[in-house]
């Protein structure tokens, strides 16, 4: 099976340069009459807009689902997203340290000292 040729190669040259900052035109454009006086209105009215006041507007209730996690609302985070779950499960219980472990435990049953048993020495009688 014969080998294909490689591909041609590129053109030579390609695009010029970005211009530097000493080559860019950094003179405002010279504009028409009617070119200043719709950029003079568009001015104004980008302007205007920071006076406006803030207008806030409810979002449309969604409908109630019936199970025990719709009457648990949680507040809603800062970045907007409402989390669709109910709150977070208990993390699981650690590993009893060995004070807890004793707790749990009966306790031993208990032994009488060696020589001091009922039946040995006593003076009961």
């Amino acid at each position: 099976m014969p080998i294909p040729p490689p591909p041609p190669p590129p053109p030579p040259g390609g695009p010029p340069p970005p211009p530097t900052l000493s080559q860019a035109n950094t003179s405002p454009p010279k504009l028409s009459r009617e070119e200043a006086k719709g950029r003079g209105a568009l001015l104004s009215d980008i302007c205007k807009g920071t006076k406006l006041k803030k207008v806030s507007v409810a979002a449309p209730e969604l409908p109630q689902r019936h199970n025990s996690l719709s009457s648990k609302r949680t507040a809603p985070s800062p970045g907007g997203h409402t989390p669709t779950r109910g709150p977070a499960p208990p993390p699981p219980p650690s590993s009893p340290t060995p004070s807890q472990q004793g707790a749990n435990r009966p306790p031993p049953p208990v032994r009488e000292a060696p020589g001091r048993g009922a039946g040995e020495g006593s003076t009961a009688d």
